[in-house]
């Protein structure tokens, strides 16, 4: 028997272990691909992608984000530079982005999260799970951009109930001529600090919406992005 007969023999055994190996055994995934490491990279294109998809997800769900971070950067770079790029493969290229972006975000790394989502939503604009991630980034981006603004709001709220207790303890009891101005001026506060937290947030809805929308205009194919 020559050798390359013997090598593929050898690669379809250890595809065909791979594939025996459960969803979801991230740790049988992880060893897997580390003890057969020589043995993969001899393997061919589509099979060699599909073992380091599945170690890259294991790095994931197994929190080692340094490795990960090196796998699927290099997984993106081998996916975009090969020949071909069929839909297998850009399912591979888009669930690997996502990946990433989580991970950056379960690290509180938001703002890299977020602009690995904007080019997800580029590619795929339809996709409900991009789009409610990158909008919830974007709300809350907008939440700290408003924070003074959201500190106005919460002073009206607590002079309302400063004014409450005043009424209360001081001036129905010693000063009842005035309670009718403090309760209007409680409720003037109150009014307003509720109106004021309904528009803040009717606006930072509506610019994470905008953004949102603006990115499904137009949608890009991975090598336009680069």
């Amino acid at each position: 028997m020559n050798k390359d007969l013997q090598n593929s023999i050898q690669s379809s055994k250890i595809f065909t272990r791979f594939k025996k190996i459960p969803d979801k055994a991230y740790h049988d995934f992880y060893y897997f691909y580390q003890f057969y490491l020589p043995q993969i990279s001899t393997l061919g294109y589509d099979e060699y992608i599909e073992i380091k998809f599945n170690y890259i997800k294991a790095l994931f769900h197994l929190d080692k984000y340094h490795q990960f971070y090196q796998y699927s950067d290099e997984l993106i770079s081998e996916v975009l530079n090969h020949q071909t790029f069929e839909a297998k493969f850009r399912s591979i290229y888009e669930q690997v982005l996502f990946y990433k972006a989580e991970a950056f975000y379960n690290e509180n790394k938001r703002q890299a999260a977020q602009a690995i989502y904007v080019d997800l939503m580029r590619l795929n604009a339809d996709n409900k799970i991009y789009k409610r991630k990158l909008f919830y980034l974007l709300f809350q981006n907008e939440q700290i951009r408003n924070r003074k603004n959201v500190a106005i709001v919460v002073l009206f709220i607590l002079l309302s109930l400063f004014c409450t207790g005043i009424s209360i303890f001081v001036v129905q009891p010693f000063f009842a001529q005035w309670v009718s101005l403090i309760e209007l001026s409680r409720n003037i506060l109150f009014a307003c600090g509720i109106l004021g937290f309904i528009i803040i947030q009717g606006i930072q809805f509506k610019s994470s919406l905008t953004t949102i929308n603006s990115l499904a205009v137009k949608q890009q194919t991975p090598d336009q992005q680069l």
